[in-house]
């Protein structure tokens, strides 16, 4: 299904119905990690202030790990449901993690005319 960290080499070109309901499946637990760690780690400037330095070193980790995933068209591909990317999406969870990941979908070229 291509979701684990490293992506595959020669990833598979066409899957089955059923194994894109499996990958998007297991790509919506990975964004509802994503989405507490985001909850957890990632302030308004004026809250980061009261983190410590482990805070502060947790949200980088899972920010870069959020990245790397976001560029991966099969990890767009299942944020967006297999439609054209649009920022009002609405997968449910919290509006400033949406936010968040439509930025970073963007950033990572995922997006087209972005």
């Amino acid at each position: 299904l291509d979701i684990a960290e490293t992506p595959l080499s020669n990833p598979p070109a066409d899957l089955s119905d059923a194994e894109m309901v499996q990958r998007r499946t297991l790509y919506m637990v990975l964004f509802s990690l994503f989405e507490r760690a985001f909850l957890m780690y990632h302030r308004q400037s004026f809250w980061r202030l009261f983190q410590s330095r482990e805070q502060r070193a947790q949200w980088k980790g899972w920010s870069s790990f959020m990245e790397r995933y976001a560029g991966r068209s099969n990890c767009a591909q299942a944020w967006f449901n297999g439609e054209p990317p649009r920022p009002d999406v609405r997968q449910d969870f919290d509006d400033n993690f949406e936010k968040h990941m439509f930025e970073l979908f963007k950033k990572a070229g995922q997006i087209p005319g972005a």
